[in-house]
């Protein structure tokens, strides 16, 4: 659930990415979004098939491998999104391809691939303190204006708002009780990671196209991206923590213990 929505934030973020920062007619700028989010797609779900196969389960040090594939083919889908013209393609294919390559190793026996996963969950715990740092390093306190960061909060207060309500009703027909719901719902709460990817991205652009005139707006997403971090990722992740043990039980069936 939590791959599709972040496939439908960076959907929308390219988007609108595309018409705001494309130079060409008006058909290309509203061409520019979608292209890139195909181009995601199918080159994440392409990597993400060939993950399955590639290298065999057979070879000597496949988890090692398949690791620094799965790497690879993101650091490559940021770079060469980039070198296209269509950076919206670049996270895009990164969650694609790790969700694609994750579904097909969850069917194969937890011995062969498990591995892999500790792995980029290690890799990305060295990783995410390097990207919130970025972030910070890119915000201008000196020009901070204190209706900028109360527009900011409105605007994070009512998305926040809009998040809690579809989180519930995606449970809404399932057969969780009351306390499994309330939990899938505060699981809706905190969001760091898509908007530390995504944060810089129009400063980013801004900056390499030259386009003064949108500074100002970049840094505004900016400074909206670092408020949704520090207002709900702290306070989600505490209450997730302390309410899991009240909330839920663990499952007595084998087929979900398997890989919890």
């Amino acid at each position: 659930m939590t791959s599709c929505n972040d496939v439908l934030a960076i959907f929308l973020f390219g988007v609108i990415l595309g018409v705001i920062f494309s130079t060409g007619d008006l058909t290309s700028q509203i061409l520019q979004g979608p292209i890139g989010i195909v181009i995601g797609l199918v080159y994440g779900s392409l990597c993400g098939l060939a993950l399955l196969y590639l290298p065999s389960y057979q070879a000597k040090y496949t988890n090692g491998l398949r690791f620094a594939m799965t790497a690879l083919a993101g650091t490559l889908s940021v770079v060469g999104s980039k070198k296209v013209g269509y950076p919206s393609a670049g996270a895009l294919g990164c969650i694609v391809t790790a969700f694609v390559a994750g579904t097909g190793w969850r069917k194969r026996p937890p011995t062969e691939c498990n591995e892999v996963s500790m792995y980029l969950d290690l890799l990305w715990k060295f990783l995410k303190p390097v990207s919130f740092s970025l972030i910070g390093k890119e915000v201008k306190f000196s020009v901070l204006e204190g209706e900028t960061v109360l527009y900011g909060f409105v605007t994070l207060l009512v998305a926040v708002l809009l998040r809690l309500i579809a989180s519930y009703l995606s449970t809404v027909g399932s057969e969780l009780n009351w306390k499994e719901k309330a939990y899938v719902t505060l699981a809706g709460f905190p969001k760091a990671t898509v908007q530390a990817a995504l944060g810089p991205a129009a400063l980013d652009l801004a900056r390499s196209m030259n386009a003064t005139d949108e500074y100002g707006r970049a840094q505004t997403v900016l400074i909206v991206t670092v408020l949704a971090i520090i207002l709900t990722a702290p306070l989600g992740a505490l209450l997730m923590i302390k309410l899991a043990p009240r909330w839920l039980k663990r499952s007595t069936d084998e087929r979900t213990d398997q890989y919890s």
